[in-house]
């Protein structure tokens, strides 16, 4: 096996507590010691002498973990062949593309090869520019003369530049896609063949990767719950094939969803009293208060820039104005679509946690986020009667009642994320990827191979003594940080799954 490189300025704190491993792809995986030190044994060497050198773990654990950081493409295997299998479309279902651009020039160059060359035909794309200001439009006109585009003079929410686009769309389907993604050639035919074989469905979810580190998930649609923002189904997690089999899921992410003409049409529009955020988890949300299904087309596969970023560009924290939006957004989705008593319940986190990240940021003397959160409040006050009107509306069609609207959250993984890195320590080898793999829930690995049909039965670290155990092997390999990371992501995603 061949390790690639440490990115530069990673200091030896980092790498005690924290490894920070950079990808082929130039993205960074966030790690701990003990994964960093299997990571750099593996150097030239055979899996059984790795395994023989290594003092920590079980033989099987540290087959996980070389297996893992092969999939992530942080080790190469001696000899790797993939064959990727390309899905040829044979229905006459007609598919509109449409796509909202707000200076996305360096992004269209990958976005628009991506879409010409589906082996599901596209009767056509339709650019909505939400009034750019770079030269998007006149690149446009010069490169891609027959593109439909429809110029906005003034910046409007991407609900209303969405609705304008399909307004003028002639497609059974829509396809709703970000010009920072990236399509494999059979994305829109594995769509079409979900929302053909569920007639039922509103939206079909594609699989999202994150185009700075493409072996992991960007999301595969996405979810609301009573506390933190809306988030993506299985962000960060390494894809092994777990999610292949899933179906049903919450919301589509509308970065790259197929919508139904015959949905929409009786759904209604997207709401563009939406800033930004929010609009695609409240419609796909209405939709299946309405009855209708939300579906994920695992095989239909794309690649985002997951916020707008560059390869290896770390998160950052939201802007004023956005944190304004989305604590906005949220609020307007509960009131919108939430029955009294779910509704009180999401509202009374909201105001907790809301109240919180004030005091935070009031201590800190950061007055713009300040400032953000009274602002959100504010419109919430003024737009109130606009809203329960709205919510009239919805609640006078709704066909199931708020517990089942949730039921599917009981299933989600919790996000495996660090400071926006997709993360991969030993410990998440050990407990999240170990289990999968013998239980037979992901794709063949050669690292298992030869490991016997005879099972061993997988850990559990549910008894009180072990949970410690593990705390402490935590805290060793991550340092006190990862430990209180990992404590408060697991009670953020109790509380996401009402």
């Amino acid at each position: 096996m061949t390790e690639n490189n440490l990115p530069d300025g990673v200091n030896s704190q980092e790498i005690q507590n924290r490894a920070v491993i950079s990808t082929r792809e130039g993205g960074y995986v966030a790690g701990d010691r003990n994964l960093l030190s299997i990571w750099r044994q593996a150097a030239g060497q055979k899996m059984s002498q790795i395994i023989e050198d290594t003092q920590f773990g079980d033989p099987l654990e540290i087959r996980a973990a070389l297996a893992c950081l092969a999939e992530a493409n942080l080790l190469s295997r001696d000899s790797q062949t993939v064959n990727q299998s390309v899905v040829v479309s044979t229905t006459d279902i007609k598919i509109s593309i449409i796509t909202v651009s707000f200076n996305s020039q360096k992004w269209l160059t990958a976005c628009l090869p991506s879409v010409y060359s589906q082996t599901h035909p596209i009767i056509e794309l339709i650019v909505v520019d939400n009034a750019s200001t770079d030269n998007t439009v006149s690149w446009f006109q010069e490169h891609n003369p027959d593109i439909n585009i429809l110029q906005l003079d003034q910046p409007q929410p991407l609900a209303h530049a969405l609705n304008l686009g399909v307004s003028k769309a002639a497609g059974d389907y829509y396809l709703l896609l970000n010009p920072d993604v990236t399509l494999e050639l059979s994305a829109v035919a594995e769509m079409v063949a979900v929302a053909s074989a569920h007639p039922d469905s509103a939206a079909v979810a594609a699989k999202l990767m994150l185009l700075s580190t493409p072996a992991f998930i960007n999301g595969i649609g996405n979810y609301v719950g009573p506390v933190s923002w809306g988030t993506d189904y299985g962000l960060g997690h390494l894809d092994l094939g777990q999610f292949d089999r899933l179906r049903e899921i919450p919301s589509a992410c509308f970065a790259a969803a197929l919508i139904s003409r015959t949905a929409y049409d009786d759904v209604g529009p997207f709401d563009d009293k939406f800033p930004l955020y929010y609009e695609d988890s409240e419609w796909c949300y209405r939709a299946r208060l309405y009855g209708y299904s939300i579906m994920a087309a695992p095989k239909a596969v794309g690649y985002h820039a997951f916020g707008g970023r560059f390869p290896s560009s770390p998160k950052k924290e939201l802007e004023p104005d956005k944190l304004q939006q989305v604590v906005f957004g949220r609020l307007r989705f509960a009131f919108k679509l939430l029955s009294p008593l779910y509704l009180l319940y999401f509202l009374s986190l909201y105001i907790v946690e809301d109240c919180a990240r004030l005091l935070v940021v009031i201590f800190k003397g950061r007055w713009s986020y300040v400032n953000a959160y009274f602002r959100a409040w504010s419109n919430l006050i003024k737009s109130i009667g606009e809203i329960l009107g709205e919510r009239k509306k919805v609640q006078g069609r709704r066909k199931i009642p708020d517990h089942d609207l949730f039921l599917l959250h009981k299933g989600i993984p919790m996000p495996l994320t660090w400071h926006g890195f997709p993360e991969l320590t030993w410990d998440i080898v050990r407990h999240q990827y170990l289990p999968l793999i013998m239980s037979g829930q992901t794709r063949p690995l050669p690292e298992f191979e030869a490991v016997s049909a005879e099972k061993p039965p997988i850990r559990s670290s549910r008894k009180l003594g072990q949970r410690v155990r593990r705390a402490a092997n935590i805290w060793r390999a991550e340092g006190f940080s990862g430990l209180v990371h990992r404590i408060g992501r697991t009670i953020q995603w109790h509380l996401m799954r009402p």
